[in-house]
């Protein structure tokens, strides 16, 4: 009989499963790994797959189809979403994996989620997936128990380290080098090392930025690699990376004023604690203040974020695809 591909698939800085993929390729299965934003020619490499026996695993949103990839990212390499390529490869088992703390699976697509055999999920609120299809909690893909630090973080001349995670990627792209600079000199200017959303043509704005001045973490880096050296993190308050760093119990700044308004940001994190709303330069002028030891930086809370059960997940994919 053939030998199952197991093909793990997904977009750009929407794409987790590259762990996961590593954990199959050790116990020997045969891998694909095929990133939508990244991989210049994907149609080549489904056709390659059409007829084999596939198992399919994914972290793109199940609706995400190629005219909402161009209307949200601008991308033009034929990109396929998940139900087109359970049409195209006929695969005998599916799994979702969600990349996303804040919206692991949109409402618009719950209608969808019965296609897969089993959602592997995060949190353990996610349990009324099971009226869907079935679905298991094996914690959060980029929590990886045991990683080596994949990139060193320093607290560029301040009294602690930091890190700031921008989100709303494309509203960015579109700033450019210039506007990003001048949106957050404050904080370019306190040495707050800034790190983006991984995506095709980023490096273009990495490097006009670091010719600038600013200190920026390569987009390739880890959410978690860089949150787990860091005594705070900065980021927006409707994103993954803002519900990450809380669950890990980091001190966490919202900017209050970029892109979208206070009340929103207030009002999605309401009933949170360790949280401070701030201004771009508010930010700036804090962390003087804590180099000067005018303020203290808040204690760290406890850690409810679940490491990713890299033989938990293995095993429920494997054996799910026998039954």
């Amino acid at each position: 009989m053939p030998e199952v591909i197991y093909l793990f698939t997904g977009m750009g800085g929407e794409y987790v499963l590259s762990p996961l993929a590593a954990y199959f390729r050790a116990k020997k299965h045969k891998v694909v790994e095929l990133d939508f934003v990244f991989e210049t020619n994907p149609h080549r490499v489904l056709k390659e797959l059409s007829g084999k026996r596939i198992v399919l695993i994914s972290s793109a949103h199940p609706d995400l189809d190629n005219y909402g990839h161009k209307m949200l990212f601008q991308g033009e390499n034929g990109f396929l979403s998940t139900l087109e390529l359970f049409q195209y490869l006929k695969p005998e088992a599916s799994f979702y994996v969600p990349h996303d703390l804040t919206t692991p699976i949109e409402d618009v697509e719950l209608c969808w989620l019965p296609y897969f055999t089993a959602s592997l999920n995060p949190l353990p609120n996610l349990w009324w997936l099971k009226k869907f299809a079935p679905a298991f909690e094996v914690g959060w893909i980029k929590k990886e128990p045991g990683k080596k630090q994949d990139y060193i973080l320093e607290s560029y001349g301040n009294r602690h380290k930091f890190v700031f995670f921008p989100t709303f990627f494309t509203a960015h792209r579109d700033l450019g080098v210039e506007g990003i600079f001048e949106l957050y000199r404050p904080m370019f200017e306190q040495n707050i090392p800034i790190k983006f959303f991984n995506w095709a043509g980023i490096e273009e704005i990495e490097v006009g930025l670091r010719a600038k001045g600013a200190q920026v973490i390569p987009a390739a880096v880890g959410s978690y690699s860089l949150m787990n050296q860091a005594d705070a993190v900065v980021c927006f308050g409707a994103s993954s990376t803002a519900i990450e760093a809380y669950l890990l119990g980091l001190p966490l700044v919202c900017l209050d004023d970029v892109m979208i308004d206070t009340k929103t940001r207030r009002n999605y994190l309401s009933g949170a604690y360790n949280i401070k709303f701030m201004t771009v330069a508010a930010v700036s002028q804090w962390i003087k203040d804590l180099n000067d030891g005018i303020c203290a930086l808040p204690a760290h809370i406890d850690d409810k974020l679940l490491a990713f059960d890299f033989e938990r997940a293995h095993d429920i994919i494997v054996n799910f695809r026998k039954a």
